[in-house]
Parts: structure tokens; sequence; C-alpha cells
């Protein structure tokens, strides 16, 4: 058993507590800037040969976003700068006191601002992987929440030791009764798990289930229509996870929809995009949940936030892929060389192409033909 009051003793006195990967939790404010200043500032180490990059382009080039006015590596860059600054945020106690709040419809401003203080039942709150998303939990924390965060195994398993450390050092700190616990995504027991908690009569009001849907996509192979539905993103056909809607209209429980979004002058937002306050009386076509929310994202990316969305480099795992053609399957011929389609990358210090349209790697091979070589010579790349 740690002795939270010798941490709380030395965040206090230190402004800050190392964790066990060697992260700063931070709870002095003034600290925070000064951490958030040598991120605006950090050379990122050039990645263009790096295979993050060449999956993170392929995104780019399978979804057809063009270059939001700036070139792939730049976006990289912006992705890596999102990504960083996120992971402070959600590292920094006192941040939020600093978070805004708003929303286009006033009524579910008024409705969420009280519900943050005083709920009069457990609501879901749906969010995405977007901009500064990790600061949700402890915005929830800060408040006194019961947390129910239902996430990949993988996430717990990274997260839930630290996780345990922080909340009980804030609770200690501050006088909380507050708690994250976690639902594993893959476990079929998962809404039985939540049933149960449901259907405690003592059950805390200060009760709130995040999800985030964009979690939770899959391809067609193997999908069960009872547990996916297909819906148009991007111009695209995702098979999308029904649990969060399907347990929001079971025990009707009601829901928001939010993103938390941040600008490089550190303003910070929750816009509250809706609220959902009786789910079993929703008109599926007309007002279809999983549809409305996406939409949300997709507006938000659309209007030069492409970088802010932290899936991008691993959203290939979602759509199906193509299989190469006989004649397509050996990389093309110099003359119609593509350099939009292939990214010259670097796997383990061998060198490769990576194809976008196939999401494969070919090996770079100096002798033979010297196809590659000459490709080497026109894209004007050094490896």
């Amino acid at each position: 058993m740690e002795d939270y009051q010798k941490i709380t003793d030395q965040i206090i006195r230190d402004g800050f507590y190392r964790m066990s990967d060697n992260r700063k939790v931070i709870y002095d404010i003034d600290l925070y800037y000064q951490e958030q200043q040598k991120i605006m500032k950090k050379e990122f180490p050039d990645l263009s040969k790096d295979l993050s990059f060449a999956v993170f382009r392929a995104a780019l080039y399978q979804w057809n976003l063009g270059k939001d006015l700036k070139t792939d590596y730049e976006l990289f860059n912006l992705f890596r700068l999102n990504r960083d600054l996120n992971d402070l945020r959600s590292n920094t106690f006192t941040l939020p006191e600093k978070i805004g709040i708003t929303s286009e419809d006033e009524d579910v401003l008024k409705k969420f601002t009280e519900d943050l203080v005083s709920p009069k039942k457990p609501f879901i709150i749906s969010s995405f992987h977007y901009s500064s998303y990790k600061v949700l939990i402890n915005y929830m924390v800060y408040h006194g929440f019961t947390i129910y965060l239902v996430t990949a195994k993988h996430i717990i398993d990274m997260n839930k030791k630290d996780s345990d450390f922080y909340v009980k050092a804030i609770n200690q700190k501050l006088g909380l009764n507050s708690d994250v616990r976690y639902i594993c995504a893959e476990d079929f027991n998962s809404m039985l798990i939540l049933a149960e908690t449901l259907s405690d009569k003592n059950i805390n009001p200060k009760t709130v289930f995040l999800l985030f849907p964009d979690g939770n996509i899959g391809t067609i192979k193997g999908i069960d229509t009872k547990r996916f539905e297909s819906i148009r993103f991007l111009n695209r056909n995702l098979w999308v996870r029904k649990g969060l809607f399907m347990f929001a209209e079971l025990f009707n429980i009601p829901a928001y929809n939010i993103l938390i979004d941040s600008d490089l002058e550190n303003n910070i937002n929750i816009e509250v995009t809706h609220y959902i306050d009786n789910p079993k009386l929703i008109n599926k076509k007309e007002n279809n949940l999983l549809i409305l929310f996406y939409n949300v994202l997709e507006n938000h990316l659309l209007c030069g936030n492409l970088h802010k969305w932290e899936c991008w480099v691993y959203i290939h795992s979602w759509h199906e892929h193509q299989t190469p053609p006989s004649e397509d399957k050996v990389l093309v011929s110099l003359e119609n060389y593509d350099e939009d389609r292939f990214t010259l990358t670097t796997i383990n210090q061998d060198k490769y192409v990576f194809d976008s349209k196939y999401y494969l790697s070919y090996p770079i091979e100096w002798d033979g033909t010297g196809l590659f070589r000459d490709i080497l010579i026109k894209a004007n790349i050094i490896l």
C-alpha cells in the first residue's frame, strides 16, 4: 500500500510526482506551462522514412483526403505535436480548472453543467480519440465521479496501475471519492457487468459510463450484424460496434456526445454536441445515434483538423484490404511510379517501398534490374 499522504506532501512541495514509467504527473499549473513550452519548441526527429509515417500517409491516400493545405509530413508532425500535448494535458491534475464548456444548444449546456455537479442518475459520455480527449477522465475524476471506462484489454493492461495510483492521490489531495473502473470491450460479459452495476439500488448518481465508438471498429470479415452496424464516414463504409447504443437503449440511460478540443494557445474546450435523454424513444431511421455522433467527428476533421485524430495510424485495420491483381504484385515500372501512392521507408535498417494502395512493403534490391534505384533517383530521395 502506497503512503498517499507522503506522496501528497511531495506533490505539494515539488508540484509534480514521477510515475513508474518516468512520466510527470503535474499538480502545479505553472509547471504545466513550462512543460507545454518545451513540447511546443521541440524538434521532432525526422521520421519521413519511418513506417509510422508511411502508414499515416497511406491513410490519407486511402481516404482521399488530399493535403489539407499542408504536405503529408507537415501534417504528420502536427499529429505528433497534438499527441504529445494530449499526453501532457492528461497528466496535469489542475488543468480541469482551465477547461471551458460550450454547446450550440443552451439547454444541453445547462443540463451538462448541472449533471457535473449534481446528477439525478448515472449517464453515458460518448467521445472520440480526438485532440485532448485524454483530459476527459481527469475532468470527471476532478468532479468526483465513479467512471466506468469501456476499452480494449491492452489499454487496461497499460494504464490501470498508474490510473489507480493517480486517482487515489487526487482523492487524498482534494478529499474526493472518485474512482476509475475498467471494463474490457472484448469481454462478451461486459454488457452483463454493466447491467449488474446499474441494478445496484445504491448506485451513486455520480456514475458515468465513458465510451469511445471509434475504438470499436471492425472489417466485414467475421462481422456479427447484431453487434455491428455499417455507417458512411468520410466517404468510406465502416463497421462500428453498436455496444454503446445498445446499452443506452436497453437500460434507457441518458447519453451525451462530446469532443474535447484545444489549440496551440492552450485554450481547451469541451463541446457538448448532443444529449439524448430517452434513448428508447429515438427513431433509429431518422436519428441514428452512430451517424449523428460520427458526423460531428467528420465535420471537425474536415475543418483543417485531420492531424487531431489519433486513429489515422491504425485505421487500416478497420477497412477491407484489396488483394493486388497479378499484374500489380510487382512494383510498377519507373514510367508510372506514383509518388502519392508509394513511400520510401526503413524497417529494421532495411529499405522498402511502402505501397499505400495495398498496405504492402516491397524490399529495395540493389542488384538485379536496378528498378528501385532508378525510382529513388527519379523521386529525388536518398536513403
